[in-house]
């Protein structure tokens, strides 16, 4: 185990020296290579090195790197012809790129050919750079007469001086035109006429006779006859064929076959070759139809499928035993590698900058794959270039412009587009930028941007600047580039710069932030906050100003009602006349009420306009149920309230926790939850702490409320009589005098001066609960009701009328 370790080991040395002496062996003079297959083509018969570089130059008709492309500019058969007709054209086709074209005069050169052939590529050099760019090639094709540019050529700089044209036409050519005023400083021309590769391929036959074996058709010797041994030969049967199998796939475009001389030659007549893929699939059959046998048969074939084996038959049997025989010279298979290949044994690969075009002989790229400097490809494209040469741009919907140099996809995402790194599908609506991944601006209308930029594309929403909306609406404008103004009924005119939605209130509108609702009757202003003054007649105003509609009530100045009416007048605009019967002919300028003087508002000595537990125009209006002893003023105010209730018409029941009139007393601190009668201030649920007795009240049983009321009563019954006999013994009014007016109304005018029709807006005041007639006829005292809640009051009363 531990020696085959030890052998493993040494294997890669092995390996190595094997390679060395392999490659060290030398080759018999005139061949080169790894298995001296390719043959030297260097002048004057010089020795070349193992690559087949020449160490002179190429021998007349051969070209390239190691001298292995055939010239076809030199090759038995072409003539050069230049305008103006030069004496001598040595010098185009000396191999030497010193000597260059002297006539400034030269326009034209011309290459014909006797035959035809298939054109892949030509090599110019020139003593001026400059130059190259200026000379144009055209072609002759043999199937018709007028003369054809390259449609899409492919111009490789070789080095400063040296370009290669290449161009793939469809047909082939008798004749190469070269014009422009580069050709001034031309120097050489070398048209390609492929290399053999054919030379010293594997060859095999079905029989041999003698020793005229296979391979003697692929040596390279043209000049063969069958008693030199330099012919291969089958034995006689009924079905001989020869072939050649290559090394790797080639791509063949010109073959040429030279036929055994001195004897039968007619054997080949009309012999037919065909050719194999690599996987032994047929790719096209040629048959040779010349009348007369040939010396030498050549043959074009314009494919591009590469070809790895060719095989020929006879179609001619021997005159004797009446037998096919295959009889062959050398065979000649001009092409190159396979597009992807280079190396003279075509096994290496293009490099990565131009994986499928390099030089078949070099390995420089024709064109540089995200590389802009052909052949050398070093200097990667810029940023936003990519493809050969770097002729692309960057699509813009690459984020940055930023691409992958070779394949052009984007490297950085999308810009405006979703699907990197392709980056075909635009952004939804409402997105723009790296992926897609940004939202468009609010400021944008409808949120619509540029996928790519993102400014916004259709206007802007409550800004005036598109695309950039950056500068707002002023105030009153708003919507699409601040072209809609704020509606008049938004407060101050003050509205959302993008929705129009009110922002700040309405303006006698109830309904923010729409504003579509009239304030109602009474309301105006912000949101109808305010209430019209009670100085408008009905309460009644602008829903915008506030200033009364046209009429003022108990103002003479509409709309602005602020000027009292004169004494004498009242009521709408001031146009009523007081009551001839009130005193003075003064009253109330808003109700037309007498005007009276009363000391207090709770002085119940004050006579009353009406009776008692009524008000209003002709006394027609009852007082509420609720005020103390059924007393209110003219407008139905309750001059106090019953045990137990409060507000203006005591229509309030006292609060949680307080009791009595007014619901001025609280409810004792020792009533459980302080809670108690609202009426009498007893607990109701008991006393906190169990207790019977307490500093205020305690929680009564039947008897003893019984006991408390009948006490209450019994008193108050003193009282009356008391005051009956204290007024009889006043003195009396006589018949004819009428009674001296109390000042019940005082109470009114005591709530009336409070309010006094200032500018504050009584939510609570209704002008339609009172409109007095100014024709009031009296203001005599009328008895009050029978109503038992009113006895006292009204025994008061009786009291008052006895006199004595």
């Amino acid at each position: 185990m531990r020696l085959k370790i030890a052998i493993d080991r040494l294997k890669p040395t092995f390996l190595f020296l094997s390679c060395v002496l392999v490659t060290a062996r030398a080759c018999t003079s005139g061949w080169f290579g790894f298995k001296c297959q390719f043959m030297c083509h260097c002048s004057a018969k010089g020795t070349c090195q193992n690559t087949g570089r020449c160490l002179t130059k190429c021998d007349n008709g051969w070209f390239g790197e190691s001298c292995q492309y055939q010239d076809l500019a030199t090759i038995p058969g072409s003539t050069i012809t230049t305008l103006p007709t030069q004496a001598t054209l040595t010098w185009l086709t000396d191999r030497d790129e010193t000597t260059c074209n002297v006539d400034d005069s030269l326009t034209s050169i011309q290459v014909s050919w006797n035959t035809s052939f298939p054109f892949t590529w030509l090599r110019l050099n020139v003593n001026t750079p400059d130059s190259l760019t200026t000379i144009n090639a055209t072609f002759q094709l043999s199937t018709n007469p007028l003369t054809f540019g390259c449609n899409n050529p492919l111009v490789v700089k070789i080095d400063s001086k040296t370009v290669d044209y290449r161009c793939n036409l469809n047909d082939t050519i008798t004749q190469l035109i070269l014009t422009g005023t580069g050709l001034k400083s031309i120097c050489s021309l070398y048209i390609s006429g492929g290399r053999n590769v054919a030379l010293r391929q594997t060859a095999e036959q079905t029989s041999t006779l003698h020793t005229f074996g296979p391979s003697v058709a692929v040596d390279g010797n043209t000049q063969c006859t069958i008693y030199d041994n330099s012919t291969s030969h089958t034995g006689f049967e009924a079905n001989p064929a020869w072939t050649v199998t290559l090394e790797t796939s080639k791509v063949v475009n010109r073959f040429v076959i030279y036929n055994r001389v001195n004897c039968c030659s007619n054997r080949l007549k009309n012999f037919i070759l065909t050719s194999f893929d690599i996987n032994n699939n047929t790719l096209w059959t040629y048959q040779d139809t010349s009348p007369e046998v040939a010396l030498i048969y050549t043959f074009t074939r314009l494919q591009s499928n590469p070809v790895s084996r060719i095989r020929i038959v006879p179609t001619t049997k021997e005159s004797f035993d009446d037998q096919y025989i295959v009889s062959l010279c050398e065979v000649l298979m001009y092409g190159d590698c396979v597009p992807g290949n280079w190396g003279l044994e075509c096994k290496k690969t293009c490099p990565v900058e131009c994986p499928a075009s390099c030089q078949p002989d070099t390995g420089k790229c024709f064109e540089c794959v995200g590389h802009s400097d052909p052949p050398l490809c070093n200097t990667a494209c810029s940023i936003g270039q990519w493809g050969l040469n770097c002729i692309n741009q960057c699509s813009i919907n690459c984020y940055n412009r930023s691409c992958d140099r070779t394949t052009g996809v984007c490297d950085k995402g999308c810009n405006g587009f979703t699907d990197p790194p392709i980056c075909n599908e635009a952004c939804s609506s409402g997105q723009w930028g790296l992926n897609c991944i940004s939202q468009c601006s609010i400021n944008c209308y409808n949120r619509s941007c540029d996928h790519v930029t993102g400014v916004c594309d259709k206007g802007c929403n409550g800004f005036t600047d598109p695309p950039f909306c950056n500068t707002a609406c002023s105030s009153g404008q708003w919507g699409l580039n601040c072209i809609n103004q704020c509606s008049i009924n938004c407060y101050n005119a003050s509205c959302d710069r993008t929705t129009g939605a009110c922002d700040k209130g309405c303006n006698g509108f109830s309904d923010p932030p729409y504003c579509n609702t009239d304030c109602s009757i009474g309301t105006w202003g912000p949101n109808c906050q305010f209430h019209c003054r009670t100085n408008c007649y009905k309460m009644s105003c602008n829903q915008v100003t506030g200033v009364c509609n046209s009429e003022c009530m108990g103002y003479m100045d509409p709309p602005d009602c602020i000027v009292e009416c004169k004494s004498g007048k009242w009521g709408r605009n001031c146009v009523k006349n007081c009551s001839s019967k009130c005193e003075g002919k003064s009253c109330d300028r808003v109700t037309g009420l007498c005007d009276y003087v009363c000391d207090s508002v709770l002085n119940l000595s004050c006579p009353a306009d009406c009776p008692a537990g009524f008000h209003g125009t002709n006394c027609s209006l009852q007082c509420s149920s609720n005020c103390k002893d059924n007393v209110c003023n003219r407008v139905g105010y309750c001059i106090s309230c019953q045990s137990g209730y409060t507000g203006l018409y005591c229509e309030k029941e006292c609060p949680s926790g307080q009791w009595g009139m007014n619901c001025s007393s609280a409810c004792s601190d020792e009533c459980l939850n302080k809670s108690c009668i609202k009426t009498s201030g007893v607990c109701i649920q008991g006393q906190s702490g169990d207790t019977t007795e307490s500093s205020g009240l305690t929680f009564l049983s039947g008897v003893g409320v019984g006991v408390a009321v009948g006490s209450v009563v019994v008193v108050l019954i003193v009282v009356v009589a008391v005051a009956c006999r204290r007024r009889r013994k006043q003195p009396q009014p006589q018949s004819h005098e009428e009674p001296k007016r109390g000042t019940q109304l005082h109470a009114y005018d005591g709530v009336k001066k409070i309010n006094e029709y200032s500018h504050s807006y009584e939510e609570t005041f209704s002008p339609d609960k009172f409109q007095p007639d100014e024709d009031k006829t009296d203001n005599k005292t009328v008895k009050t009701s029978q109503d038992p809640s009113n006895s006292i009051y009204e025994n008061i009363e009786e009291c008052t009328s006895l006199g004595e």
